[in-house]
Formats: structure tokens, C-alpha cells, sequence
């Protein structure tokens, strides 16, 4: 992996997006940098349909999580707001 400049402590907001060209390595450094780190990868289409049907789940599964100081990762969020909902 190439060497960033971006490390934990700059992901250690409240609330972070990381932004950035497609296929850089985004999720890859986040996986690297947090691998124990309760995950939602919205490209895959069963995650992206059980949340699509009841959002209001992904608010209870994260209050339901330990708090850990591990971040909640959100992959590929921009695919929710992107696609019809039914």
C-alpha cells in the first residue's frame, strides 16, 4: 500500500468523510487503519436492500454497538442517496 499522509488521529472526528477519486484506496486504508471497526458496504446489494427497507435499523444496530473507540464505517454511502428507494 502506498504511504499516506492521512492517519487514525485525522479520522478522529465525530463525524468523517473521506473523500476522494474512485479506486485509490479509500476503503483499503480504512480497513488497514481500523480492521476491527464495525463495517456497511453499501455495494454489496443485500446490506444495501436490508437498510433500504428499514432505515431506521442502522441507527439501532450502531446504538447497540460497544462503545470500543472504533468508527462506524459507511462504504460507498453515496450509493443510498443515489438510488430509488422502494
Amino acid at each position: 500500500m502506498i504511504k499516506r499522509i492521512i492517519d487514525a488521529a485525522c479520522l478522529a472526528e465525530e463525524t468523517c468523510f473521506l473523500w476522494g477519486p474512485r479506486q485509490t484506496g479509500k476503503s483499503t486504508l480504512l480497513r488497514s487503519l481500523f480492521p476491527n471497526a464495525p463495517t456497511y458496504d453499501l455495494l454489496s446489494a443485500r446490506e444495501f436492500r436490508r437498510l433500504a427497507a428499514d432505515p431506521g435499523v442502522f441507527s439501532e444496530e450502531c446504538a447497540a454497538l460497544p462503545r470500543t473507540g472504533q468508527p462506524i464505517i459507511v462504504d460507498e454511502i453515496q450509493t443510498f442517496s443515489a438510488r430509488p428507494w422502494r
